[in-house]
């Protein structure tokens, strides 16, 4: 009985091993199935080589089994005329044999996993640490130097706009994340990370960016700003590449389209970056900037600017207009119903909308952002600012549109 059984595991292995050897070949296509792109980093290769080392091991493992059973039904098949053999109740050999072999396997894919598992977990002494906020339906992100997010980009869907985040090449990141209002999920499949974010605590993830190769083709080139002058390293041309940061937890109607991007860019480029105020407040009109933190914040999540129905109501033509409450009154779209809308949004619900606006503080819309919110309002609704007040906040004084020292109470444009 032993014999036959020890002459097939030679014969199946043999058959085996000459698959495996074919298995390099395979390994594009199967990792091109599973995983669609390649993995930019150190890290997320590690990943691909652990999940394809479970694959082709669950692959070998099934192909002997199956292969095994197969031969075992076919040579030992009940014969016409032929007495059933007693069958062996016991082999302490064979026993214990299919005992020691899977469960050294296990061992094995313990400690591959432990150790990938704790690499993940363990960032880089000299990562590069920011702050991640998760709201709906959106993603900010700030900066130890105080810079938070001035620029988007076109990514289509309903939402439209994704903020940019940018990263230096060959670094650690170490991301402190939160959420202001439900579970997401913070999932950038180009690195093989994901990691939920919880409201009213921290949980952190840590990720290698790679080195910008100039032969990579998702490499693209930033062209320079001005090109008549020299300016800053991010305002000059750059190499960078982008990679999308997507939501991997259900979060609500817009969860699909909650999307960001990070780009990694050569050091001396998100050295200058990093350190410039990112807007101009001296030298910019407060409504242009009030038309970047309507995006960089993700009040375009929600609220429009053409007149058109959101999840909340649309921007157009509402500053000076009555605000219908779902209690039943109502309320003058100004400068209080803005500052109460936007820091206690439950206080005054307009009618017809459900009570989902996002919590925002002062820390993370401040005075200056509200002016220059308040000042891109009213410029959509035909109405601008009165230069004292806008000059106020643009100083630091608070969000007002009452000027400080006198001056015309706003009024629409003379057609």
């Amino acid at each position: 009985m032993v014999a036959p059984l020890l002459n097939s595991l030679a014969d199946a292995s043999a058959g085996l091993t000459g698959l495996l050897g074919r298995a390099p070949a395979l390994q594009g296509f199967f990792h091109w199935a599973f995983f669609d792109t390649d993995a930019a980093s150190h890290d997320a290769r590690t990943a691909d080589g652990t999940y394809m080392f479970l694959w082709w091991l669950s692959v070998f493992w099934f192909v002997l089994l199956m292969g095994l059973m197969g031969w075992f039904c076919f040579r030992w098949r009940r014969k016409p005329g032929v007495a059933a053999p007693v069958s062996p109740s016991h082999h302490t050999a064979l026993e214990i044999t299919w005992t020691i072999i899977p469960t050294l396997l296990l061992v094995v894919i313990f400690f591959k996993g432990f150790w990938d598992y704790a690499e993940r977990v363990v960032a880089r002494g000299d990562s590069v640490r920011m702050n991640l906020r998760a709201y709906k339906w959106n993603w900010e992100m700030t900066y130890a130097s105080g810079r938070s997010i001035t620029e988007t980009m076109s990514v289509g869907g309903r939402m439209n706009e994704a903020n940019i985040f940018y990263v230096p090449e060959g670094s650690g990141i170490q991301l402190k994340m939160t959420s202001s209002d439900v579970i997401h999920s913070f999932w950038v499949p180009d690195w093989r990370i994901k990691c939920d974010i919880f409201p009213n605590r921290y949980t952190s993830v840590w990720f290698e960016t790679e080195t910008l190769d100039p032969a990579d083709p998702e490499v693209q080139i930033h062209p320079d700003k001005n090109p008549d002058s020299p300016g800053l390293a991010h305002e000059e041309e750059f190499r960078y590449k982008d990679h999308i940061v997507f939501c991997a937890e259900y979060c609500g109607d817009f969860h699909s389209e909650m999307i960001a991007v990070i780009r990694v860019v050569p050091r001396e480029v998100y050295a200058s970056w990093v350190t410039d105020p990112g807007i101009d407040w001296p030298g910019m009109n407060l409504a242009d900037i009030g038309e970047i933190l309507w995006k960089a914040k993700g009040c375009s999540s929600c609220h429009t600017t053409n007149g058109s129905a959101g999840t909340g109501p649309t921007w157009r033509n509402a500053w000076g207009t009555q605000v219908p409450l779902t209690d039943g009154t109502s309320v003058l779209y100004d400068e209080n119903y803005v500052r109460n809308s936007i820091y206690t949004p439950a206080a005054q619900i307009h009618q017809g909308f459900a009570n989902q606006m996002t919590v925002f503080t002062p820390s993370s819309v401040n005075e200056r952002e509200l002016g220059a919110i308040m000042a891109f309002m009213m410029r959509l609704a035909g109405q601008e600012m009165d230069p004292l007040a806008a000059q106020s906040i643009i100083d630091g004084g608070p969000a007002s549109t009452t000027p400080p020292e006198g001056g015309a109470e706003p009024t629409p444009d003379a057609p």
